[in-house]
């Protein structure tokens, strides 16, 4: 699933890792419930430990963690699982990964709508909300302004997609990603890797 060069970490979700914020981030975290305050000091616990990092890191305008200098990646968690995605090559500008688990509550007909398009070739309503929330993260690293779920048309076929995200001004896509989705026992994981040719078309204004 993961190319050469790229460093992929897993970490069990636990609020032990709150001890282990820096200032910064604790101080982040002070109006967070006790399960939102572990996920994410589970995940940049991870952080640290995949790119080195000795001090904080904190979030981006986007949502998004700030890495150190160098460093591109992604994070997602659950209540129970923290995943990450690092990689320094200079070739790729942005990563987005995403997980759902799969025994979760089944998505309402009115959540499925709201997320898959008429043209949409997908498996399932979830499978089709990780792949999108994944080239959103890519998205939005790349300067791409905030997307609604229609706003994305994606074609999946045996373990590969293509995510397109539309401009309602052309009828041609205004960027294409090219990602991978995966079913364990448990859970979705979608990865979209960027390249680095992609970043300007991402800042284009449109959607």
């Amino acid at each position: 699933m993961v190319p050469t060069g790229f460093h992929v970490g897993v970490r069990a979700v636990s609020l032990h890792d709150a001890d282990l914020l820096a200032p910064d981030e604790r101080l982040f975290t002070t109006s967070m419930s006790d399960v939102r305050r572990a996920e994410f000091a589970s995940g940049r616990a991870l952080l640290r430990d995949l790119t080195g990092a000795a001090g904080p890191i904190m979030r981006r305008p986007n949502r998004a963690p700030d890495l150190p200098a160098g460093v591109v990646g992604s994070l997602s968690h659950d209540r129970r699982y923290a995943v990450a995605v690092i990689t320094r090559r200079s070739d790729v500008s942005a990563i987005g990964i995403d997980i759902e688990p799969t025994g979760g509550a089944a998505l309402s007909d009115a959540e499925a709508t709201l997320i898959v398009r008429h043209d949409d070739v997908v498996p399932s309503p979830l499978a089709t909300f990780v792949m999108k929330e994944a080239t959103y993260k890519a998205w939005s690293v790349l300067g791409g302004p905030v997307l609604e779920h229609h706003d994305v048309r994606v074609a999946h076929d045996d373990g590969r997609f293509e995510a397109s995200v539309l401009d309602p001004s052309s009828p041609s896509p205004q960027t294409t990603f090219n990602g991978t989705l995966v079913r364990t026992s448990d859970y979705w994981i979608a990865l979209v890797i960027s390249a680095t040719d992609n970043s300007a078309q991402a800042r284009r204004p449109g959607v």
